[in-house]
């Protein structure tokens, strides 16, 4: 049976975690002993949430303690693909989040939120 979070380790040590389900407060414990599972496995996660279906903020602050925690280790976490459907956009935006104000910076090396912003950016500008 696929599950909907999962969790993949390659030799190198980067990890590749792929979402296909909605992260909602139901699928919150799981989401965080995958990520964590992932800070002790890797030293590079890149999440992947082409095929996300739903999330809420539970979800959102689950990703900005891990990216402050990947931080202080000195590992990445990276977003490849928010999804088609803009899901995190739309979960920033109602909780009104500012990326360009965004203060984590201050705690960590790189907002997430930032980066994935700009990578998405760039996609949709080489197209």
């Amino acid at each position: 049976m696929k599950k909907d979070i999962s969790l993949r380790v390659k030799k190198s040590g980067e990890g590749m975690l792929s979402v296909t389900c909605g992260l909602t407060i139901e699928k919150a414990e799981e989401f965080k002993t995958v990520l964590l599972k992932a800070l002790e496995k890797t030293n590079k996660l890149v999440v992947n949430f082409k095929r996300l279906t739903d999330a809420d903020l539970t979800c959102i602050q689950l990703l900005c303690s891990a990216n402050r925690t990947f931080s202080e280790e000195n590992k990445q976490l990276l977003i490849q693909d928010k999804g088609g459907s803009d899901v995190l956009d739309k979960v920033l935006r109602d909780a009104s989040f500012n990326v360009l104000h965004c203060m984590s910076e201050k705690y960590c090396k790189k907002c997430l939120w930032k980066e994935a912003k700009q990578n998405d950016e760039n996609d949709n500008g080489s197209r």
